[in-house]
């Protein structure tokens, strides 16, 4: 009896250290197990963000009053917008225009005292333009001097001289008349087969003017028989 009690007592002893080293060696694998256990799985925000989307209540649609408000509002602000930029529109061409305006008021008043603002340049005054030689026999050389005064501030050039005839011959200074100084210019005409009225013209041209100026001879030429005879009858 004693035996058996002392073996019992043994496998009970035996049976708690088996105990103690099992729960001793199961410790640490759930330690570690905790250790490695994983994070959670992240919420996904772009889910979230739409299911809070749909959680939001739709807006209250609106009465058609509202809507015919909100049009008039956006066509009348249109209409206002049209009107600003039409103005804006006008007020620089307006400018513009002002502004070409004075433009070319300042380019007259320019071109005006320019004009009245007198150049230095020569002058030709001719003592007259016209002579009358009366009545002359045909074939007589009739021959007069124009006589000029260079009343300009710089010398006066004759550049030519033109007639309107071979019989008609004009001569004239070729070297620069000073300022203040005269001259003239001799037209000779020859009434060889010229009879009747006669207004031989000579043209003048100089650095006085750009429009030539012109000399002119008039007179009656008579044949020379009739002016004979004239002759004879008034002698006798």
């Amino acid at each position: 009896m004693k035996s058996r009690m002392i073996i019992l007592v043994g496998i009970i002893s035996l049976l708690f250290s088996c105990a103690g080293e099992t729960e001793t060696t199961t410790k640490p694998s759930i330690t570690k197990t905790e250790k490695t256990t994983p994070p959670p799985p992240k919420e996904n925000s772009a889910a979230n963000s739409e299911v809070a989307h749909l959680k939001k209540p739709s807006p209250k649609p609106r009465s058609e009053e509202e809507l015919k408000a909100a049009a008039d509002a956006k066509t009348k602000s249109a209409k206002a917008n049209k009107e600003a930029e039409e103005e804006a529109v006008a007020e620089a061409e307006k400018a513009t225009k002002k502004e070409a305006k004075e433009i070319e008021s300042k380019k007259k008043t320019v071109a005006k005292k320019k004009k009245s603002t007198p150049k230095a340049s020569s002058l030709i005054n001719f003592e007259k333009t016209t002579h009358n030689f009366g009545t002359a026999k045909e074939g007589e050389l009739i021959s007069h001097k124009f006589f000029f005064e260079n009343k300009g501030k710089t010398d006066l050039l004759i550049k030519d001289a033109t007639a309107t005839c071979g019989c008609t011959v004009p001569s004239y200074p070729k070297v620069p008349v000073r300022p203040g100084e005269s001259s003239y210019i001799r037209v000779s005409f020859n009434t060889k087969a010229k009879t009747g009225n006669q207004a031989p013209v000579v043209t003048i041209y100089t650095n006085a003017r750009k429009t030539p100026y012109k000399l002119k001879l008039e007179g009656v030429v008579e044949k020379a028989e009739e002016k004979e005879a004239e002759e004879t009858s008034s002698e006798g």
